[in-house]
């Protein structure tokens, strides 16, 4: 007859389960993401030619500017050279940055007038720019999605 756990084995066993739910948020994916060489080969990687400048923020919030990286960058539709603002943050005070960047968005687009800015929120980051393409939009969505996940855990 097979033996039954014993009560210390089942507590233990739940402990552990709570413990590791604990942990992590299962409703929300955890992002581990990559270095910004990595960020960049991911949006390269999609027609996006790229030049980089960090620590360069697209408006004077000093608080923002170890979390930013700048790029020039053209795609093959839209070979005109357009800013790309990239703001990084850690993932549990991600919700906490959206006003912080929302001003400096609106800062930056005080100072170009007529111009249609495009905003990405992606966990981790936070990004904009004017007049992007939309192939210039996707490209860089979709690199920020990969670069949101392709560090290793605790990178």
């Amino acid at each position: 007859m097979p033996r039954s756990p014993s009560l210390p084995r089942l507590a233990l066993l739940v402990v552990a389960v709570t413990a590791v739910g604990g942990c992590y948020n299962f409703a929300q994916p955890s992002f581990h993401p990559g270095n910004a060489r990595q960020m960049l080969q991911a949006i390269t990687r999609r027609g996006v030619s790229a030049e980089a400048m960090v620590g360069d923020s697209a408006c004077s919030d000093q608080s923002l500017i170890p979390n930013a990286i700048h790029l020039t960058a053209t795609v093959a539709s839209d070979p005109v050279p357009r800013d790309v603002w990239i703001y990084a943050f850690r993932e549990k005070g991600f919700d906490a940055t959206a006003a912080t960047v929302d001003a400096c968005q609106a800062a930056f687009a005080a100072t170009h007038p007529g111009s249609t800015i495009t905003r990405l929120d992606i966990p981790i980051y936070r990004a904009f720019g004017a007049d992007w393409s939309v192939e210039l939009a996707d490209a860089v969505q979709e690199g920020l999605r990969e670069a949101a996940s392709i560090g290793l855990p605790g990178q």
